[in-house]
């Protein structure tokens, strides 16, 4: 991959990656167990083989849409999924449903 364009999406990644960290570490020290879910996990190798073009295609836009983390309550014996944001500034908001 060359191009400015090319060198955004790898830092956009690079950005996403560690604010999931941060989320799975928070979560886990809570007590929760937490499971890779959405399409940076599985997909890793195909994710970095993708183009400009077919990072925007109706397929990878499904797969990316999925939540990124599932997570189980040992104490309500419960599943949640959790999709964790990025932005430019740094704000934490937990959703979970």
């Amino acid at each position: 991959m060359s191009g400015s364009g090319d060198e955004k999406f790898l830092d956009n990644v690079l950005k996403g990656n560690a604010y999931n960290d941060i989320v799975r570490v928070m979560l886990q020290k809570s007590g929760y167990i937490i499971y890779n879910y959405g399409y940076e996990s599985p997909f890793a190798d195909v994710k970095s083989k993708l183009t400009k073009t077919t990072r925007n295609s109706k397929t990878v836009r499904r797969i990316r849409s999925s939540p990124d983390l599932l997570v189980y309550d040992d104490q309500k014996n419960d599943l949640m999924l959790v999709e964790v944001k990025m932005r430019e500034a740094f704000r934490l908001r937990l959703n979970l449903d």
